[in-house]
C-alpha cells in the first residue's frame, strides 16, 4: 500500500502579506467550487485534498514537530479564506488544529512528538471531543463522560459519550476530556479504532452535515498512561491557546464574507452555483490524508467525486437590479463587513504581541450578529429566487445560523441578541 503523500507545506504562502493575496484566493475559489457542487452530506474529500495540498492542516503544528506553526493573523487569514469557501470544511480544520493545539501544550511531550509528528507528514487528521467540558451537558448529576481507574493499568476507564465530535468516521485521533468521580478532569488522547469506542452515525443538522459531526460513545475505553495527556487537574481545558478565543470569530468572518461577495455579485463567487473554476488542483484522488485505496464496503460512496474543469468561462449568478430603495444596503453591508473584519484583525494582531485587553467576547458576538443580519439581507435582495432551495443563499442562510449556537455560553449568547435587536 502507498503511503499518502505529505503535505507540501505551503502555508507560508498563505499568510505572507499582500504579495500572497492570490494564493488566498485561490483557496477560497477552489473550495466555492468544490462546494456548489456538494450534496451537503458526503464527506467532503475533495475540499481535504485541497486544503491539504495547501498546508492548512500543518498550520497548528509547531516547527519542533515538523509542521509550519504560524502566528494568530496568519491563522486568521486560513480561517477566513477556508469558511468563506465553504463552510463545512472550516470547521473540518478547526478542530483539527484545536486538537493539536491541546496535544501540542501537553504535558506528555513523547506523546505529542509521536503524533504531530505524523500530523506534520500528512499520516494524520486530528479531532477533539471535548464540549462535555465547555458548553455541551455540563451541570448535570452525571458527566456525560466518566473516567475510573482502570484496574491493573495504572491508566483511566472512560465511560459516557463525548456529544459532537467532527469528522468523527474520518478521523485518526480524538482529544476528549473526562471528568472523575471526585469532580477533577483528564484530557486524554484516544485512537480512533480503540476498543469500547463507539462511532454512530453523523448528525443531521439544517447545514454542514458533510462536517460529519458525530455523538462517539465509550464503553470502558482504556486510557493508559502513555496516552495521558493531562493528569487529574481541576480545569483540563484552562491552558488552550490564546487564539482558540478569536477562532469562532474568525469562521464567522469568513462566511459574512461569503455573504458580501455574492450579495455585491463580486467575480470571486464564481463556482458557488455549481460552476467549476476549481481547475486541477480541486481534483485530488477524493482521499482522505489517512484513507486507504477504496475498495469493497470501505466506505468510497461517501467520498466526494474529483472535480472536472469546466469549457470556457463560468456563468455568473449576480443578484437583479435593486429599486433605489434597496441599492444603499449592500454597500452598507460591505462597509460594516470591513469594518468588523478590521477590529478582528486588530485583535488577532494584539494576541500575537500578548496583549491583556483583546475583547473577544465582544467581537465575538459582534460578528454573531453581523452574519445573521448580512444573511437576512442577502436574502431580502436576491428575492424570490434565493427562496429556492437549489440557490446559494439558502445554504449561506442556512450556515449563519450556525454562529448561533456554536461555542456560545450564555454572555456570547445575551450579547449577540442584544446587537441583533438594537
Amino acid at each position: 500500500m502507498t503511503p499518502p503523500a505529505a503535505f507540501p507545506g505551503r502555508m507560508s504562502n498563505l499568510s505572507a502579506g499582500n504579495r500572497d493575496e492570490s494564493r488566498r484566493e485561490q483557496l477560497k475559489v477552489q473550495l466555492r467550487a468544490l462546494g456548489g457542487r456538494a450534496d451537503g452530506r458526503s464527506w467532503p474529500a475533495g475540499m481535504i485534498d485541497v486544503m491539504r495540498e495547501a498546508g492548512c492542516f500543518r498550520a497548528a503544528v509547531p516547527r519542533e514537530f515538523g509542521g509550519d506553526r504560524l502566528d494568530t493573523p496568519g491563522r486568521a487569514a486560513i480561517y477566513e479564506n477556508v469558511a468563506s469557501g465553504y463552510l463545512a470544511a472550516a470547521l473540518i480544520l478547526t478542530q483539527h488544529d484545536g486538537a493539536c493545539e491541546l496535544l501540542a501544550g501537553c504535558q506528555n511531550r513523547e506523546l505529542a512528538e509521536r503524533v504531530l509528528t505524523d500530523v506534520a507528514a500528512g499520516r494524520v487528521l486530528a479531532t477533539v471531543g471535548i464540549s462535555q467540558l465547555t458548553t455541551s451537558r455540563q451541570g448535570g448529576s452525571t458527566p456525560a463522560l466518566a473516567a475510573s481507574a482502570a484496574k491493573g493499568t495504572g491508566g483511566y476507564r472512560l465511560d459516557g459519550v463525548m456529544p459532537w465530535v467532527t469528522s468523527a468516521p474520518y478521523a485518526d485521533c480524538i482529544v476528549t476530556g473526562a471528568v472523575l468521580e471526585d469532580g477533577m478532569q483528564i484530557l486524554a488522547y484516544v485512537p480512533a479504532d480503540a476498543p469500547g469506542l463507539t462511532i454512530e452515525p453523523p448528525i443531521e443538522f439544517c447545514a454542514l452535515t458533510d462536517s460529519h459531526t458525530c455523538q462517539v460513545r465509550c464503553d470502558g475505553v482504556v486510557v493508559p498512561p502513555e496516552r495521558l495527556m493531562r493528569p487529574p487537574c481541576s480545569e483540563a481545558l484552562a491552558r488552550r491557546s490564546p487564539i482558540k478565543s478569536l477562532t469562532v470569530s474568525m469562521v464567522g468572518i469568513g462566511v459574512a464574507r461569503a455573504l458580501v461577495d455574492a450579495m455585491n455579485g463580486m467575480d470571486s463567487m464564481d463556482g458557488m452555483d455549481g460552476t467549476d473554476v476549481a481547475g486541477p488542483a480541486g481534483r485530488g484522488d477524493g482521499r482522505h490524508p489517512r484513507q486507504r485505496p477504496a475498495g469493497p464496503g470501505d466506505g468510497a460512496h461517501l467520498r466526494q467525486q474529483p472535480a472536472t474543469p469546466a469549457d470556457g468561462p463560468p456563468p455568473r449568478r449576480r443578484l437583479a437590479a435593486q429599486p433605489p430603495e434597496l441599492q444603499p444596503f449592500a454597500e452598507l453591508a460591505r462597509r460594516r463587513f470591513e469594518e468588523t473584519r478590521r477590529r478582528l484583525l486588530d485583535a488577532a494582531a494584539g494576541l500575537e504581541r500578548s496583549e491583556a485587553e483583546v475583547p473577544a467576547m465582544t467581537l465575538r458576538a459582534e460578528v454573531n450578529a453581523l452574519v445573521q443580519k448580512l444573511a437576512a439581507t442577502y436574502l431580502t435582495l436576491a428575492k424570490g429566487s434565493g427562496y429556492v432551495s437549489s440557490h446559494v443563499a439558502q445554504r449561506l442562510l442556512r450556515e449563519a445560523a450556525f454562529f448561533l449556537v456554536w461555542s456560545a455560553p450564555t454572555q456570547v449568547q445575551a450579547q449577540t441578541l442584544r446587537r441583533v435587536w438594537t
